[in-house]
């Protein structure tokens, strides 16, 4: 009852969904691994994100991928004439909407916590450019009190040995 092309088309938008799902985890990595390089920092103490929230953005993506697969196969098999197949294909389909309903739930609050995370590298990059700025300022002044001192001491000490 599908024709080829709108068969064709369904397919299309899974791949593209699950592509996307693929890139939106990839950018999950690289945003955790970047907050793990941050907090390598000495005094850098970064909110840590929600496990669980995490995990279960994760399974979800896995979810929506196997339900995209399983509604590729429901398609072929209603094809071949399985006409009992309808409901399987549309409680795949409302499957899938569920759980990408729930993924656009979860990555908005991941997207809300990572603009949390900007903003708080942002103050800490600030501060840290003022610490060493300041540690810098005070080494100077070290090094240019010991060069002072080293100068008064071999004054002091061509005065005695001339006198």
């Amino acid at each position: 009852m599908l024709p080829p092309e709108k068969e064709q088309k369904l397919a299309d938008t899974a791949e593209q969904i699950s592509d996307g799902i693929a890139s939106v985890k990839g950018v999950v990595e690289a945003v955790s691994e970047l907050k793990q390089a941050i907090d390598r920092i000495p005094f850098v103490d970064l909110p840590q994100p929600d496990p669980e929230r995490i995990e279960a953005t994760e399974e979800n993506i896995n979810s929506i991928r196997e339900s995209v697969d399983d509604l590729k196969t429901d398609i072929q098999e209603f094809r071949e004439g399985a006409s009992t197949n309808i409901s399987k294909i549309s409680t795949a389909t409302s499957n899938i909407s569920d759980k990408l309903e729930t993924s656009q739930e979860n990555l908005a609050q991941t997207d809300s916590r990572l603009e949390a995370l900007q903003d708080r590298a942002g103050q800490l990059k600030a501060r840290v450019s003022f610490y060493v700025t300041t540690v810098a300022v005070l080494i100077t002044l070290l090094f240019g009190w010991i060069i002072y001192a080293m100068i008064m001491l071999i004054r002091q000490a061509l005065a005695t040995l001339r006198a």
